[in-house]
Parts: C-alpha cells; structure tokens; sequence
C-alpha cells in the first residue's frame, strides 16, 4: 500500500469520500511546529486545525535535526454536526491507519515519516478530539516507531541524574514526580517518557510543559486546589495543567536515565527499596509497546544494562525522596 503522499514534502491532499482517495483543495497554511524536540511540518486547508496544533507543540523547542515528519489534514464537509466517534487503530506493513468513519482518517507511513488525515467540518467541534486521536496521534506514532521507544513512565532528575518512575495506573507516577518537583528535581514528563535510539547515555525526552493530575491530587497537594478537571477526548479525568501555572518548577525535555524505579504505594511505613531483575523492566516496557524493532529492542537493552532496576514502596512522599537521593548518591 502506499500513501498519495509526496516523498519530500506535501501534495494536495486526497481525502476521503464514501471509503475512496478523491482530489482535495490545497493546503495553503503550512507551519512547522516541535513535538518531543522532533519537527513537524503542518500543512492544512483550514485555520481552525492550525490553532489545535499550536495548542499542542508551540512551546516546544527544536532539539533534533531529524527530517522533519510531515502531516496534512484536509478538512472536508460532510453534513455531520456531530463530532466523530474515537477511531480504531489498524496496521498494514508500513501504515497505520486510525479510523473514525469514512469522513475522519489518519494514515501513517512510517518508512517515509509521512501522515495524511482527512477530518470533516465537525471534529473540529471539539479541539482536544482533534488534537488528541489526530494531530498528536500522527506525530507520536511516527516518533515512537521511527525515534524512540514510548515508556509509561514519568521522569525527574536529581544531581543530574535521571529516574524513571515505573509502575501501571493508580501507582502514583504523576504525583511522585510532581513531589519531586517541589523538592527542587527537574521535571521532564509525568507518565510518558520516550527513549531515544541512537543516544549514549540512555536518554528519554518528554512533554516538559504541561502536568496531568488524577483528581485525587487536589487533596494531596493544597495548591492544586483551585483547579478545575480538564475536559478529555479519552481516559479518565484528569487535570491537565501548563508547568508555567506550578510556581517553583524546574523542568528539562530531555533527561540521562540513571536509574529505572517501579512504584509500589502502601498505607503505612517507612520507604524501602529492594533490587529488581532487569527482566521485569523489560517485560513492563514490552507490555506497553509491541511489535518493536531491532533498533527499539537495542535500545532498551542499552537502557537496562547502563542503569539498575529497584522497586520503591512508600506512603509518603517526603521520606521516600530523600531515601530516593540518598540511593542516587550511593551510585557514583
């Protein structure tokens, strides 16, 4: 299969009627646009999808000199006035293809670091459905098959040395970090961190710019009080909160892994931490993202032979972040 997408640059956009590729309008506005430090080049026939996009990534800074990934989004109009249904994601070799209805498609050509998405008049109703399955989508797939290697798992750095906090939903991950924050660490992302290929010492980049809290965080930490839940395109409700609103935060996109920490929250007692086999991290990371490439499964063995792998037990956070840089400082 490929894409009616050019090799180097855009086309006009194709997009979709009644399931079939039909010659679209010109994509005149065209911007460039970071995510994860990567450069992404936007083409669009309407403003409205330049605006979600710069809701997302016009923060973020450039860091790599990587050919830029290319998406172009053609929005159509179809009748519907009500916003599409979340897509169902489907490979075929190379592509991959995020589907909502025949008017609302994503497709991916990851050997070419192409994306073309169709979208009609009412997903752009709602600007997070159109930045989270969409715009974001087509730019995270593309960085975690071509760049990195997605990890569900937050990032802080302490005496220059960076910690991945591991663990599924509900260990804690989002707001051990942001505790960490607090006490003076760096902050580089709160529940997703990617690995870069090609880097030595291992190093993950992340979204630096914005924290997500489950609600539960307003009673753990007072000043998040007066925050109100963000509406979401999927997943449970959270806070979703730019770090320049968090006085007092360091944050850095990119971070050195030192060391790998699989969180366990318990009702009571002092921290504790006891080794683990570095095949446990392995499966974790596995679990979260399969179908990995050599240059992906390099990586992760490169992570895991340069930093070790513990598990933490806590219920509080202030002991157990001193316990945390008390066993940093004991590693060099």
């Amino acid at each position: 299969m490929s894409l009616p997408i050019a090799q180097h640059g855009f086309e006009t956009a194709a997009p979709l009627q009644d399931g079939h590729l039909v010659h679209g309008p010109e994509l005149h506005i065209r911007r460039r646009f970071n995510c994860l430090g990567f450069a992404i080049d936007l083409a669009t026939n309407h403003p409205e999808v330049e605006i979600a996009a710069a809701e997302s990534w016009s923060t973020a800074p450039a860091l790599f000199a990587d050919d830029p990934i290319h998406i172009a989004v053609t929005v159509v109009e179809n009748g519907d006035t009500i916003c599409p249904p979340a897509p169902v994601f489907r490979s075929l070799g190379h592509v991959g293809m995020h589907i909502a209805d025949s008017s609302n498609v994503l497709l991916s050509d990851m050997e070419t670091g192409n994306s073309q998405i169709c979208i009609s008049t009412a997903a752009l109703t709602s600007r997070s459905y159109l930045r989270y399955f969409f715009l974001e989508a087509a730019a995270l797939t593309m960085i975690s098959t071509r760049h990195c290697v997605p990890i569900h798992a937050a990032c802080v750095s302490a005496q220059d040395h960076g910690v991945l906090l591991c663990g599924e939903s509900a260990a804690g991950k989002s707001s051990f970090a942001y505790a960490c924050a607090r006490a003076g660490w760096r902050y580089t992302s709160d529940d997703a961190s990617y690995l870069l290929l090609r880097q030595s010492p291992s190093t993950v980049v992340g979204n630096c710019n914005q924290f997500r809290f489950r609600p539960g965080a307003r009673e753990l930490f007072p000043e998040l009080r007066n925050f109100e839940i963000t509406p979401r395109a999927a997943g449970k409700p959270s806070m979703e909160l730019p770090v320049a609103k968090l006085n007092g935060i360091k944050s850095q996109q990119r971070s050195s892994v030192s060391l790998l920490v699989f969180l366990e929250r318990v009702s009571y007692g002092p921290p504790a931490i006891l080794p683990l086999q570095s095949g446990h991290a392995r499966s974790f990371i596995r679990q979260h993202w399969s179908g990995m490439r050599e240059s992906q499964h390099a990586a992760v063995d490169r992570l895991l032979r340069e930093a070790p792998v513990i598990r933490l037990t806590y219920s509080g956070f202030g002991d157990a972040i001193q316990h945390l840089e008390q066993y940093l400082h004991s590693l060099h």
